[in-house]
């Protein structure tokens, strides 16, 4: 279990980074670039509003904590529903899908 969600929290490590670094060396470059942001790191948000003019390191990093804990709890809900409780796969499935849905139609016009 420790080490599901330790490679689960490690993805959403990842994925910050790779995802500040697409943004440091390209900017943002339109919706589909605000899309991915949003879709797999949510917590981007506070570094979309605080970076004006720059990035705020302090808010990059609450930002991708929030992430590395959310990527963590996810992994802890897949982990439950293979092991577990399989019901719960179906509705972390239906929350995911959800959210996303909410938040591409949010960024649509």
């Amino acid at each position: 279990m420790i080490r599901f969600i330790s490679i689960s929290a490690i993805l959403g490590f990842i994925i910050s980074v790779l995802l500040t670094l697409t943004w440091a060396w390209f900017g943002w470059y339109g919706k589909l670039s605000t899309l991915l942001h949003f879709l797999f790191w949510p917590s981007s948000i506070f570094v979309m509003v605080s970076a004006a003019e720059s990035i705020n390191y302090t808010w990059l990093s609450i930002s991708i904590g929030l992430n590395v804990f959310l990527y963590a709890v996810v992994g802890y809900f897949i982990w439950l529903g293979l092991n577990k409780y399989h019901w719960l796969l179906y509705i972390l499935t239906l929350c995911v899908a959800l959210a996303w849905y909410k938040i591409i139609r949010w960024l649509s016009p």
